[in-house]
């Protein structure tokens, strides 16, 4: 995951155009690298929080679907949206990261439905495990 500093920084050219200053990247930190927690304890966390940003059904795949999880492992998820939630997902994401306490990649069941990449997706289709259905 690449950290954005929060400058964002406007400058104005020489034919007046303005130019804007992306945000740069930053390394991320290496310090409190965890373990993800448990399945169970995944549920457990996730389904107020499914129905909270109405999430109608969240798998997992990956390593901790697998229980094969260690120390610096992420969490990999599969979100179903009645409507796409567009930027919001983003957003949606960082949460599910703060709320388990490790990197989260969050992915759209259309996304994964979209794959082009038949080895990625028979991956995640092999792996992937319903933890929350409403």
């Amino acid at each position: 995951m690449i950290r954005m500093k929060a400058k964002t920084t406007f400058s104005q050219g020489a034919s007046g155009a303005v130019g804007l200053a992306l945000p740069t990247a930053v390394a991320p930190q290496r310090e409190g690298r965890r373990r993800p927690p448990p399945l169970k304890e995944i549920i457990r966390r996730m389904t107020p929080f499914c129905r909270k940003h109405g999430i109608t059904r969240l798998e997992i795949f990956g390593s901790v679907a697998r229980r094969a999880a260690k120390r610096g492992s992420d969490v990999d998820l599969i979100a179903t949206f009645p409507e796409h939630p567009g930027l919001e997902i983003v957003a949606i994401e960082q949460a599910c990261a703060r709320l388990l306490g490790v990197p989260v990649h969050l992915l759209t069941r259309a996304a994964v439905d979209e794959m082009t990449n038949p080895y990625r997706k028979a991956t995640i289709q092999r792996d992937r495990r319903t933890i929350y259905a409403a």
